[in-house]
């Protein structure tokens, strides 16, 4: 019984290191909720793992460590007009979004943690091609009067929804639009951060926007980069905001916050080719409501993006979104959402200003009541503009950095691109997180 006991304790501690202060943990914490029991059960019979829907834990004193991961695979149907040409005017067809796989936990002290998450994906390959990419890879210090520090490679903390929210805890198939062209991505650097009751306040030196699994020679790299984030909520613990969802029987609390990133690029390193100077600006504010059941989620974005070529001038680009969901039953959730993207004058759309607007709506059944760990999506997602002639790759060495990114046509995203209309589609899901 007093072993039992044991276990169960150093469960809910690692499975409290994985939601972190400063990283977005890839699981949420409402699963250990929903399985404590069984969690309590299958804690009698192990003397060295415990295996539930949080990962498999081994413990040793100070020594942690929880393997886990989760895969999301979808079958999709695009609708464009004819214009694209006839054969090409409806596509279908299956596609595994993201399959990951991450270890997490201590080493020496309970307050020094690591993570290391890679993941497989059809998106961005062809044919069989699916390669393994690694995604964090970090080690982190956690002091007993709130302060982290971390360093390695993470994600940017700017945007709530890409920084602060697991991939596996999004309220439909996909992220918006919006949110896919402002945040920061992954990158490489040091992160200082204090979270106190109520202020939650993050500062990073990186290597800039979108910088994951590149050498310091890489010209994609700033030359320095600083991002700072400020959150502040007004109940609950910060865990509750680890997804998008607010499931029934849970109080209302509200999360409010800022981020800022500025990078500057093109002066250090190895250039190869005529590589400009950029600067780069990105600012953002959102607003998060979470009720008994139901949740409203709002974002505003910017940026501004100074290249250094001769006729060039810098443009400011906006970004706009707004979610909501509400529960008709314990496992069944509608949700809806507007997003849109106001992009400047400039050269990569004949110095014309170009709108975009994009509407979702669906569906999520969840296997288990106030869980993420098993989860069906249906949605139905509908672009009002054309979707090609988007945000292209301007810079010479052809990457996708923040502020100048491709994000249209996307196929993460299942826009496929037509250049005179817009385009619909249908997405049927589904997740299981382990």
């Amino acid at each position: 019984m007093t072993q039992t006991k044991v276990l169960v304790v150093l469960a809910g501690a690692a499975a409290g290191l994985a939601s972190s202060a400063l990283a977005n943990t890839g699981t949420t914490t409402d699963t250990t909720r929903a399985y404590a029991a069984e969690l309590a059960a299958d804690a009698a019979n192990r003397s060295s793992e415990v295996q539930s829907s949080e990962g498999f834990i081994i413990s040793d004193g100070a020594n942690k460590l929880r393997f886990g991961g989760g895969t999301q695979f979808r079958y999709v149907m695009n609708f464009r007009d004819d214009e694209v040409g006839d054969d090409n005017d409806f596509t279908h067809g299956f596609q595994n979004r993201r399959t990951s796989l991450w270890v997490e936990g201590s080493v020496v002290d309970p307050n020094l943690s690591f993570r290391v998450r890679g993941e497989w994906s059809d998106v961005g390959n062809s044919g069989s091609d699916s390669s393994f990419n690694l995604l964090d890879a970090f080690g982190q210090y956690k002091f007993d009067n709130g302060f982290v520090v971390k360093f390695g490679q993470m994600l940017v903390p700017l945007t709530r929804d890409t920084g602060f929210v697991s991939d596996f805890g999004i309220l439909g198939n996909e992220r918006s639009i919006a949110e896919e062209a402002f945040n920061g991505g992954r990158t490489q650097g040091l992160a200082l951060g204090y979270e106190g009751e109520q202020f939650r306040v993050i500062g990073a030196f990186t290597d800039g926007g979108r910088t994951a699994n590149t050498d310091f020679t890489n010209p994609v790299e700033a030359d320095y980069s600083l991002t700072g984030r400020l959150d502040y909520k007004t109940a609950d613990t910060w865990g509750r905001f680890d997804d998008q969802t607010s499931f029934r029987g849970q109080d209302l609390a509200m999360l409010f916050g800022g981020g800022i990133h500025y990078q500057s690029s093109g002066d250090t390193g190895i250039q190869t080719g005529s590589n400009p100077t950029v600067d780069l600006l990105i600012y953002t504010i959102d607003a998060t409501i979470e009720g008994n059941g139901w949740n409203v989620f709002a974002a505003f974005y910017g940026n501004n993006v100074d290249i250094d070529t001769p006729g060039s001038s810098s443009t400011d680009n906006f970004g706009f979104q707004l979610q909501g969901g509400v529960f008709l039953t314990n496992q069944v959730e509608i949700f809806a959402r507007y997003d849109t993207l106001f992009l400047d004058k400039a050269p990569a759309f004949n110095n014309d200003e170009q709108d975009f607007h994009f509407l979702t709506a669906g569906v999520n059944y969840y296997l288990a009541e106030q869980s993420q760990a098993a989860k069906f999506t249906f949605d139905v997602y509908w672009s009002l503009n054309e979707t090609s002639g988007g945000p292209d790759r301007d810079l010479a060495s052809g990457q996708s950095q923040v502020g100048i990114f491709p994000v249209l046509p996307n196929t993460g995203g299942t826009l496929l691109g037509n250049p005179s209309d817009g385009e619909w589609g249908v997405r049927a899901g589904a997740q299981i997180v382990w």
